[in-house]
């Protein structure tokens, strides 16, 4: 897999992290901030969680930045923290309490798609529901197949990146996605059925 100028920019920045130079971590910070955020907010689908982890996501980076190794991509190694920093959270906050999955911010949402608005009300409303009944949905994913889709779907990474992040095989990753995919119908099928 080629890798960007932009993943170049980005291990360089991160070289210049390891070698003391603090400052610039602010400067990968804005860069992932907002990709980041939106990961860990698809994987809780609730703002403040949302936040805290991607918090939590970049302070780990930093502690650990000795670690990462600049020949490979830093989205894909920031990713894996955050996804593994998520699944813990996940894990810790099931066996503390139940999540209501129907909890979602219809202000977070974007009426945007494809460069179009949607401005008729009623539009708005039917990508309003389906919006929520596919995040529902996919509330109710094992946390491996959330992982996957809302990376392949909602951060629209490339398979192979998704392996990396995920520490898995190519192929693994493309059963995962079809499998999620598969349970995501079996699942809207069965809340079309109420």
């Amino acid at each position: 897999m080629a890798i960007s100028q932009a993943d170049k920019d980005d291990a360089a920045l991160a070289v210049k992290v390891q070698k003391g130079d603090r400052e610039v971590f602010g400067e990968l910070v804005e860069r992932f901030q907002t990709r980041i955020y939106s990961f860990c907010y698809q994987f809780f689908r609730d703002r403040d969680i949302a936040a805290e982890m991607a918090q939590e996501t970049f302070l780990r980076a930093y502690r650990y930045i000795k670690k990462y190794d600049p020949n490979k991509k830093f989205s894909t190694w920031i990713y894996s923290i955050a996804k593994n920093i998520c699944i813990d959270e996940k894990r810790k906050r099931d066996r503390s309490r139940t999540v209501s999955i129907d909890d979602v911010s219809p202000t977070s949402l974007q009426f945007e798609q494809q460069g179009q608005h949607l401005k008729d009300p009623s539009q708005i409303s039917l990508q309003l529901e389906d919006r929520m009944l596919l995040e529902s949905a996919i509330a109710r994913l094992p946390d491996k197949y959330r992982a996957a889709i809302i990376l392949c779907y909602f951060q629209e990474l490339p398979y192979q990146q998704i392996a990396d992040v995920l520490g898995l095989s190519l192929n693994l990753v493309k059963v995962r996605i079809f499998r999620a995919k598969k349970q995501l119908l079996e699942i809207l099928k069965e809340k079309s059925r109420d």
